[in-house]
């Protein structure tokens, strides 16, 4: 909250931060429904620009209904993404690699995570890892991360794939900073650096239309 607040003073608009339901007890596709109709409420009451995003686990629910909007024919301004979670088949080298330096997301962690929220579906599900999904269509992308993330491959092959498929996108990746840090705490390492790339994003954006 403290973080969405932040951004929606600095840049001059409006944030909605929509609960939706929760794995175990609510596993796939609940979430993914639930924050797709919101979206569906708002594209059919308002018309101003909608910007999606998302961390961690977030950022991939933010990308997959990014993929659902587009299939459906609707045109987003933008998304955002903070160390998005996006290939749940946790099979990345930079689970092992990344080890050490990532104290807040490990590989145990993550394949019981996407054990709890898929309950038997494919990770390979384009709506569950979006990666897999296809990009051409999406709206322009901010993607950020830390270069010693265990996601960092996961920002890293979608910059790749948004770029095949003809996206403009924005990578930053941050040394020294820690998993999701921006949302966290602005005085973490690399937050101002995300916050003050993410606000021009916006702007850049909201200003074109």
């Amino acid at each position: 909250a403290a973080f969405a607040s932040e951004i929606a003073m600095a840049c001059g608009i409006e944030m909605l931060c929509p609960a939706y339901r929760l794995a175990p007890e609510h596993p796939f596709p609940a979430g993914l429904n639930d924050v797709a109709k919101v979206l569906s409420a708002l594209t059919d009451t308002t018309r101003l620009p909608i910007i999606l995003s998302g961390d961690s686990a977030g950022g991939g629910l933010a990308a997959s209904l990014a993929f659902l909007a587009t299939a459906g024919g609707y045109a987003l301004t933008g998304l955002v993404l903070l160390s998005p979670w996006l290939d749940l088949t946790v099979t990345s080298s930079c689970y092992e690699d990344n080890a050490a330096s990532d104290p807040l997301f490990s590989k145990q962690s993550a394949s019981e995570a996407a054990n709890l929220y898929l309950q038997g579906v494919d990770p390979r599900d384009p709506l569950v890892s979006p990666l897999v999904a296809p990009l051409r269509g999406l709206p322009p992308t901010f993607i950020a991360f830390g270069s010693g993330e265990v996601l960092l491959d996961d920002s890293r092959r979608l910059a790749r794939a948004l770029e095949q498929a003809g996206v403009a996108f924005r990578l930053l990746e941050v040394a020294g900073m820690d998993h999701v840090a921006i949302t966290r705490n602005r005085s973490l390492p690399g937050a101002d650096t995300v916050f003050g790339a993410i606000t021009g994003f916006v702007d850049e954006l909201v200003g074109a239309i």
